[in-house]
């Protein structure tokens, strides 16, 4: 133990703590990210199901594809996923500030014990 800085272990702690959230948020964002884009990518394959279904020229197929329910409810879906996905980055974020903030604040109380 650092008799001139004590306060080492309990920042280590909060360290531990920050570093084992920051990871954990990270996975729950990639696996947000991850189905917002593949949702994103399926619409096309989507409205192409939908619109095989239909008679009519391909502009009319795919006015039709794009107001049937299963469509919309694909859309509806993503929407989520996207909002998901953003307030799962705004969390990570978050925690990477927390780290960055206490890492500061360990900077700062070491400077005025004089440590370096």
């Amino acid at each position: 133990m650092n008799q001139q800085f004590p306060e080492i272990h309990a920042y280590k702690d909060s360290f531990d703590e920050a570093i084992d959230e920051h990871l954990r948020l990270g996975q729950v964002y990639a696996q947000a990210k991850a189905l917002s884009w593949k949702l994103q990518q399926l619409e096309k394959s989507i409205l192409a199901s939908v619109a095989s279904q239909h008679i009519g020229s391909e502009a009319a197929k795919e006015r039709m594809a794009r107001c049937s329910k299963e469509y919309l409810t694909h859309i509806d879906g993503t929407c989520v996923a996207i909002e998901r996905e953003l307030q799962a980055k705004a969390e990570f974020d978050n925690a990477d500030k927390e780290f960055e903030k206490l890492r500061s604040l360990c900077s700062l109380e070491k400077k005025q014990i004089n440590l370096t």
